[in-house]
C-alpha cells in the first residue's frame, strides 16, 4: 500500500519501530485537518468525481512529540537487539526461523526480561532445551532508545520513494526501494 513517511516537528522520524509510516489516507486526512504539513509528494493522485488529491510521501507534524526513552520488552525488540542472530550459532536468520530462549529456563527459575532472553534459532534451541550449562556468545541485557535506533540502523529497509532516504539517513546500502501501491 501506499505508505507516508511521518517527521516529528524536529524533522526527525516520529518513531524508529516500526518506522513512522502510516496510510496515505492518514496522510491526505491530516493534511486537510491541519496535523501537518507535506514535504514530498508522490506523483499519483486520488480522484473523486469532483476532486484530484495529490498523494503525500513525506509529511512533518505540526506539533513535537516526545520519544518515549523506554523500550518495550517485546519478541520483535529482541530480534532488534541480537540482530537477528541466533545468540548460540552466530548465525543470522530470517525472523521466520528464529525463536526467543530463556537463558536460565524458566524451571530453574528463569525471568522474562531483557537479561534472560536471547535470539535463537531452531535447532540451537532444541539443543540447549533446559540446559544452563549453554551460554549465549553475548550477554543479553536491556538497550536505551538510542541504542536500539542504532541497531535498527544496522538491518536492511524497503521503502516505497527513494526520496525518504535524506529524511531516515539510513546506510544507502541497506535501502531498497519499492514502488508504492495505492489502492
Amino acid at each position: 500500500m501506499g505508505e507516508v513517511l511521518v517527521l516529528n516537528a524536529d524533522v526527525q522520524p516520529y518513531r524508529w519501530n516500526p518506522l513512522s509510516v502510516v496510510s496515505w489516507k492518514w496522510g491526505i486526512k491530516s493534511y486537510y485537518l491541519g496535523k501537518i504539513d507535506v514535504l514530498e509528494w508522490y506523483a499519483h493522485e486520488c480522484r473523486s468525481p469532483s476532486t484530484r488529491i495529490k498523494i503525500p510521501s513525506v509529511v512533518i507534524l505540526h506539533e513535537y512529540h516526545r520519544a518515549r526513552l523506554r523500550v518495550n520488552f517485546t519478541k520483535r525488540n529482541i530480534f532488534i537487539r541480537d540482530l537477528h542472530r541466533c545468540q548460540y550459532c552466530g548465525k543470522a536468520f530470517p525472523v521466520i526461523e528464529l525463536t526467543c530462549d530463556h537463558v536460565l529456563p524458566r524451571s530453574h527459575g528463569g525471568q522474562n526480561s531483557w537479561e534472560n532472553i536471547v535470539t535463537c534459532c531452531r535447532g540451537c534451541n532444541r539443543r540447549k532445551g533446559q540446559r544452563t550449562d549453554i551460554r549465549p556468545l553475548r550477554e543479553p541485557r536491556e538497550l536505551d532508545y538510542w541504542e536500539m535506533v542504532h541497531a535498527v540502523k544496522q538491518m536492511q529497509i524497503t521503502v516505497p520513494d527513494p526520496r525518504w532516504q535524506q529524511y531516515l539517513q539510513w546506510p544507502g546500502e541497506l535501502v531498497k526501494i519499492r514502488h508504492p501501491h495505492f489502492l
